[in-house]
């Protein structure tokens, strides 16, 4: 473990959420702190604060998840990402070829097969976990996938932690590189729409 990885993944955790809560005049006092680092859980107790409960509303009528969980699930990805995390290059080790298959192993409820790339994955865990808290045994996924730059995750749950979890989710899912997991934003190409960094967008000629 060394300082500049705990404040390297505490960049990452601000830039998502300045992303995520950029046109939200009530989160413009927000702090991001690193945390501490634990030999088996990865980076915890990372500080956050200056972000109001409530949903925000976005300038055109739609609304947000509520901003708490937000944060919250921006802790769960960026935990996530700790734990994969290489010290000496200051980034995650590369995802192993199978990688969905311990998701799938460790998580009942998730019956289907990734429709995207392996950048979401962090977002994928840090959900799903959250998830497994509500999770009642009588429900599973039908498709995960990448449509217009985001996650969509179909489910067939009825309640409204999960429904909220998912919600919160598929919004953060267009803050964080699809290919990567580094912090990103909704890029078009031709039509063609996928959330990505700044490396990823000049590699596949996003705008």
């Amino acid at each position: 473990m060394t300082d500049m990885s705990i404040i390297a993944l505490a960049d990452e955790a601000r830039l998502i959420l300045q992303s995520a809560f950029r046109k939200d005049d009530a989160c413009n006092g927000m702090i991001v702190l690193p945390g501490r680092w634990d030999a088996d859980r990865g980076l915890v107790d990372l500080f956050i604060a200056g972000v109001p409960d409530g949903r925000s509303v976005h300038p055109k009528g739609a609304w947000m998840p509520r901003r708490e969980d937000v944060v919250e699930l921006v802790r769960r990805v960026i935990n996530s990402r700790s734990r994969r995390w290489d010290h000496a290059r200051l980034r995650p080790h590369t995802v192993r070829e199978d990688w969905w298959s311990p998701i799938r192993s460790e998580f009942d409820f998730i019956q289907s097969g990734p429709e995207f790339a392996s950048g979401w994955i962090d977002l994928i865990i840090g959900m799903s976990g959250w998830l497994a808290e509500h999770y009642d045994g009588h429900w599973s996924t039908s498709q995960l996938k990448e449509k217009f730059g985001g996650l969509r995750f179909y489910h067939n749950a009825g309640d409204q932690p999960t429904n909220e979890i998912v919600t919160v989710g598929e919004w953060l899912s267009e803050f964080i590189c699809e290919e990567c997991g580094s912090p990103g934003r909704l890029r078009k190409r031709r039509g063609w729409y996928r959330t990505v960094c700044d490396h990823h967008a000049a590699e596949g000629g996003f705008e």
